[in-house]
């Protein structure tokens, strides 16, 4: 099975293309991470997709993480979920979760975004885990970083 789909890697492209307009870097997480990670030995291919690819992004502040998902949706590729901050669409069918982390955080590292509801994550261990980056190509039009951490495995544009 295709991990990174022609429809999942266009959706990474122009991700990553508004994300150099902010300066801002992001990670894959969750299960496509984990299946990019375990891609090379057979014996861990996966056996079905995920409904959805999460991005973990390092934002400074609310403001900022709107800003993002503000030219995401000018692109006209992205659509907002009605109630949720972190849920946007790409082309319809490609579920896009955005896990802000860093300066966002408060004090007990809780991200609380107002709009268009409140709506309170954490994602404990994304700040730690950026000195254990490793650099890989998946296609030649998209370079990659990730690593391997307990439980965990990243991707860092």
């Amino acid at each position: 099975m295709e991990i990174l789909t022609p429809a999942v890697l266009a959706m990474l492209t122009e991700f990553e293309n508004v994300l150099k307009e902010f300066g801002t870097d992001f990670y894959l997480v969750g299960a496509v991470a984990r299946d990019i990670r375990l891609s090379g030995n057979p014996d861990f291919a996966p056996t079905r997709r995920t409904k959805d690819i999460d991005i973990a992004l390092l934002i400074a502040d609310e403001e900022q993480f709107y800003k993002i998902k503000a030219a995401l949706l000018a692109t006209g590729n992205f659509t907002a979920h009605p109630t949720e901050a972190i849920k946007l669409f790409y082309r319809e069918p490609i579920e896009v979760d955005l896990l802000p982390f860093g300066e966002i955080e408060n004090q007990i590292r809780e991200t609380r975004l107002e709009q268009p509801r409140l709506f309170v994550i954490d994602v404990p261990g994304f700040m730690e885990i950026l000195p254990h980056v490793e650099e890989f190509e998946v296609r030649a039009t998209f370079l990659n970083r990730t690593f391997n951490y307990p439980d965990k495995s990243l991707y860092l544009s």
